[in-house]
């Protein structure tokens, strides 16, 4: 480290920082958590492009969640085959990532260095799968590690961080709930909605879970007032945007409007018929297009190399 401009610093060796824990036991926790927060701030500025995306409020609960693990060359970190849990981020060292072939040999696929990240499976699908291959230290090593479970807590309130990965992971076997999730995506399918002459799916879809999602947050004259909007937007005949939902469900919205009785919910049956008519057929043919290619190539979709390194 070389100084720039002119400094002060304050040191404290380390038998004196111990001896001052010592003193104060309930400073660990919270020293603990300003350096793995100052860890992850060091990896925003090396290569990985998701961390790249995350805000210092995100950065800071991840940093409470997380764990330092520290390894010495030729350590297992998991072997193929291991229940998936827990996501990792390269701090310092690097590893190596291998795979058994049909009679049981293993055989390396790819390294991994600082601002890397593996343990994918844990996040996209959960704890109910197992490790698609083994990761060993090459050298000593820190890794940065979370829970798939708290991986989601953190990103509870901005589901198109962790949709991103997902998308990035999946390519041309991701879902609809992934690409909307996420916003570049969201948009390339908009667009290739308009060209479809199919987007007042999209808006009614967009309409109707947010409204659902804010009833409760709703005075009784805003809540009708949206109601009545999305009603006579969607779910009347002959409206500027018409959702091709069941005869049932237009029958219940003209009586719903009639009686003005709104209740949460009320829309949930219409919201599950337009999401499976966006995904059987919509989305489909989106994903046939030249738009989606360019949407991965964009993204920097997994290719299959990359998908050799899932463990």
């Amino acid at each position: 480290v070389t100084a720039s401009s002119k400094v002060l610093l304050a040191t404290l060796s380390k038998s004196d920082f111990k001896s001052f824990m010592k003193i104060s036991p309930t400073l660990g926790p919270s020293v603990e958590r300003m350096a793995k927060g100052h860890m992850l701030l060091n990896l925003f500025q090396l290569k990985s492009p998701f961390l790249a995306q995350i805000s210092l409020n995100q950065a800071k609960r991840m940093g409470e969640s997380c764990v330092i693990e520290n390894y010495d060359s030729d350590s297992v970190i998991f072997s193929e085959g291991d229940n998936a849990g827990t996501f990792y981020f390269v701090y310092s060292g690097s590893l190596k990532v291998e795979k058994r072939d049909p009679e049981g040999h293993l055989y390396e696929v790819g390294h991994l260095y600082s601002g890397d990240y593996f343990g994918e499976l844990s996040i996209i699908r959960g704890t109910a799968v197992h490790r698609l291959g083994s990761v060993t230290t090459t050298s000593s090593t820190i890794l940065l590690s979370i829970t798939g479970e708290n991986m989601h807590k953190c990103f509870h309130d901005a589901p198109q961080m962790l949709a991103e990965l997902v998308v990035r992971m999946r390519g041309r076997d991701a879902e609809l709930i992934d690409l909307l999730n996420h916003k570049v995506s969201r948009n390339v399918f908009e667009k290739h909605l308009v060209e479809m002459h199919g987007e007042e799916s999209l808006h009614f879809f967009d309409e109707a879970t947010t409204f659902e999602s804010t009833f409760n947050a709703m005075s009784t004259k805003e809540m009708i007032e949206n109601a009545k909007s999305i009603i006579e937007r969607f779910l009347v005949a002959n409206a500027n945007e018409t959702v091709n939902v069941s005869h049932d469900i237009f029958k219940r919205a003209q009586l719903l409007l009639q009686e003005n009785q709104y209740a949460p919910g009320m829309f949930d049956d219409a919201i599950k018929q337009i999401y499976i008519l966006m995904e059987r057929d919509l989305f489909q043919r989106f994903k046939k297009s030249e738009a989606f290619s360019t949407l991965l190539e964009q993204i920097r979709s997994y290719d299959e190399l990359d998908k050799e390194l899932l463990a």
